[in-house]
């Protein structure tokens, strides 16, 4: 059973310097240990930048280490940039060196967002699977809507239960998450718990008008061929959490929640 991961990394004003990104409290550049025929994949970067400049990642295990994957930013538009229909094959414990340039405005924080897919990880317990596994298993559609209070500090903030807000979820009962919808422009919305190993997994902070992410989950799922659609039992409901990505000017978000309901 695979899963996917998000990890984010900030700089503060870099003006035109291409400079190391410091990754979000908790996470790391490196990739994780995984085993054998195991894999993992990047599967999308994206960025939130108060300025233009150049968003790259490179590694001594990746194609080259001196440009390797290097694009141009656009400020204040969230949006993913897909790595081909297969995602980019990493190597088990490389570190990944990604930098960012942007804003020289004093405080504005810069930042960017990695989402890897991995099919196995010894030692975590998740739930994710693929779209088709539960197409059929699907009794009712809802939406689930959580506010969030975003800090001024980069990074993932504003933890709050999945029904913090309407706790209308059915005992005992599986949900797919098949996507998510901020109301305000954020780098990224991250979901995790029980359910996810503990792992933040999720996606671009993107506004619904420019990129949809209503069905994130399953059309990563169906495009790449994996298992990333999360599973979560309404059982474990207090311990499974919504988190926002902003930066210094914390616009707060309401992020709802696309579920299924499975038989």
């Amino acid at each position: 059973m695979g899963l996917v991961e998000i990890i984010g990394g900030s700089v503060t004003a870099p003006g035109s310097t291409e400079t190391a990104l410091t990754p979000f409290t908790g996470q790391t550049f490196q990739v994780r240990d995984f085993k054998g025929s195991e894999k993992a994949k990047l599967l999308a970067t994206w960025n939130f930048v108060q300025g233009t400049g150049i968003s790259k990642f490179r590694s001594a295990r990746l194609h080259d280490n001196v440009q390797n994957f290097r694009i141009r930013t656009i400020a204040n538009a969230v949006f993913p940039t897909f790595l081909g229909s297969d995602g980019q094959t990493l190597v088990t414990n490389d570190l990944l060196l990604p930098t960012l340039s942007g804003s020289a405005t004093a405080g504005d924080i810069e930042q960017a967002y990695y989402l890897v897919y991995y099919s196995s990880l010894e030692g975590v317990n998740s739930r994710f699977t693929h779209y088709n596994s539960i197409s059929r298993r699907i009794k009712n559609l809802l939406t689930v809507e959580v506010s969030l209070t975003a800090g001024t500090t980069g990074g993932f903030s504003g933890t709050k239960n999945i029904v913090a807000d309407y706790d209308l979820l059915k005992s005992g009962t599986d949900y797919a998450v098949l996507g998510y919808r901020s109301s305000v422009l954020q780098g990224a919305i991250s979901l995790y718990g029980i359910d996810t190993g503990n792992l933040k997994t999720g996606g671009p902070g993107s506004l619904a008008s420019s990129f949809d992410t209503s069905n994130w989950f399953k059309q990563l799922s169906l495009s790449f061929d994996i298992d990333c659609v999360p599973i979560l039992n309404s059982n474990n409901k207090t311990s499974i959490y919504v988190e926002t990505s902003n930066n210094e000017n914390a616009a707060s978000p309401i992020v709802t929640l696309f579920l299924a309901e499975l038989y």
